[in-house]
């Protein structure tokens, strides 16, 4: 949804993958040791996991306005997290 409202999503190619504790998907242990996912690979920050910091980066690679606003603003849209 991020990655639509920041008006990027046609700069990301998502990958379906399987992610099962006693077999996990080699491709994401190799960029994320804990195997889980999601896992965003890129250019210049190597994987972000966690939804959040990816939401964020996502956020950072659109145009005004943002979903996550600088100063005061901020910490009320982090709270609707």
């Amino acid at each position: 949804m991020v990655a639509h409202e920041a008006g990027v999503a046609d700069r990301i190619a998502l990958r379906r993958v399987i992610v099962m504790m006693l077999k996990p998907d080699a491709d994401v242990v190799a960029v994320n040791a804990i195997g889980r996912i999601p896992v965003l690979l890129t250019p210049d920050h190597g994987a972000l996991r966690d939804s959040r910091v990816i939401c964020e980066y996502l956020d950072t690679l659109g145009g005004e306005p943002r979903l996550y606003p600088a100063g005061a603003e901020r910490w009320r849209a982090l709270c609707w997290q």
